[in-house]
């Protein structure tokens, strides 16, 4: 539910960071950079203590967390851990939705960002649903593959970024029209940058 620093000077263990809508982020918990954790269900935390190992079989209980501000003062907190894949889904979530925003700004809008985790049936959905909620309206696209972990719709999905325009309309109002809405897949014909 945190990230720790990888330092071991002092008492307990210092947290680098924390993942937000995880246990750690909730209001009555609160863990922040630079707090340390000083004991785990009244185990004290040595600079030798394998912390994963007071966390092992702890998923979905009740466990306690002894921790210092950093202003010095001491507080104990009660949460219940996550499993590991919960972990790495809110991860992946704080990480990607920290780049859209990092492109968002160095855009001033213009560019929408998009991450392709893998290369599955469910990740080509997930793109194109991308594709019609951040790429909307932008001038480009920032493509993310990196961190990738594989698998075979390539194809696919290069159909989409590499289509070219056949037709284009505009409707008596002066909106476009034909074909987008009456293609057989959801197709990206502005500029892309690709981060692999």
């Amino acid at each position: 539910v945190v990230i720790w620093a990888n330092t071991r000077d002092g008492e307990g263990r210092v947290i680098e960071s924390g993942i937000p809508n995880t246990p750690a982020s909730r209001t009555d918990v609160d863990l922040k950079p630079g707090e340390r954790v000083l004991a785990i269900n009244d185990r004290r935390i040595t600079p030798t203590t394998n912390v994963w190992e007071l966390l092992n079989g702890t998923v979905g209980e009740k466990i306690t967390l002894l921790v210092r501000s950093t202003d010095g003062k001491e507080r104990t907190v009660v949460l219940r851990p996550i499993s590991p894949a919960d972990f790495r889904r809110a991860r992946y979530e704080h990480w990607t939705k920290r780049n859209r925003q990092w492109v968002e700004e160095q855009s001033r809008g213009e560019l929408g960002y998009a991450h392709i985790q893998g290369m599955g049936e469910l990740n080509e959905y997930e793109f194109i649903r991308q594709l019609h909620a951040a790429a909307y309206g932008k001038k480009g696209l920032v493509i993310d593959v990196r961190f990738n972990g594989g698998g075979s719709t390539t194809d696919y999905l290069l159909a989409i970024l590499m289509a070219k325009r056949h037709a284009y309309t505009l409707s008596r109002g002066g909106e476009p029209g034909y074909p987008q809405d009456r293609l057989p897949l959801y197709v990206w014909t502005k500029p892309i940058a690709v981060l692999c």
